[in-house]
């Protein structure tokens, strides 16, 4: 078990999350994300790191541990990072706790998120040679987005919008909905 184990173990400068900071840079500097972007995805790699332990070789991982992690993102409580009852739980604490309490889990799409941060680091790991697999190839499927509340506007109904008037020319402040010769 020894070897074994050892070989599951992280070289030196070669943790994921040492690893993420790399491909952060990259990101930023090649302009692919921004600051804030890194900060999102970092949240999600670290609970990445986390769940499958923090000095793990990324060669180690496998598509078992990708699907049970997205498996388990998904039963996530909304919001479960700001609340002070799940602090320093792990993942699956996490997620044992938010059903006892009967919490919401967190949406299709906002799961879908965490995939679609983890999977391209991948992608990047195994183009950068760190490792061969690629745990999370085929695990990430987008999630349908439910109908869009605000449709766009139909021609006619911009044509009358933009005929009004507002637009066309008005009568005088406060008076905006009468036609005249005042403009906007």
């Amino acid at each position: 078990a020894g070897l074994s184990a050892q070989s599951n173990l992280a070289a030196p400068g070669e943790s994921i999350m040492e690893l993420f900071e790399l491909y952060a840079a990259k990101c930023i500097i090649n302009g692919t994300k921004r600051e804030a972007g890194v900060d999102q995805d970092r949240m999600v790699i670290r609970l990445f790191a986390g769940f499958v332990g923090d000095k793990r070789a990324v060669t180690s991982i496998t598509q078992a541990e990708a699907r049970e992690f997205r498996n388990t993102v998904s039963q996530l409580p909304v919001s479960f990072s700001k609340k002070s009852a799940y602090q320093g739980l792990s993942m699956r604490q996490v997620v044992e706790k938010g059903k006892e309490s009967g919490d919401r889990t967190i949406s299709a799409i906002t799961s879908a998120r965490y995939l679609s941060t983890v999977s391209p680091f991948f992608k990047w790991l195994k183009t950068e040679g760190y490792t061969e697999s690629m745990p999370f190839e085929g695990l990430h499927e987008r999630p349908k987005k439910g109908r869009n509340r605000r449709p766009p506007f139909t021609t006619d109904q911009l044509n009358k919008i933009l005929g009004s008037p507002l637009f066309a020319g008005f009568l005088c402040d406060d008076s905006e909905y009468l036609p005249g010769t005042c403009r906007a």
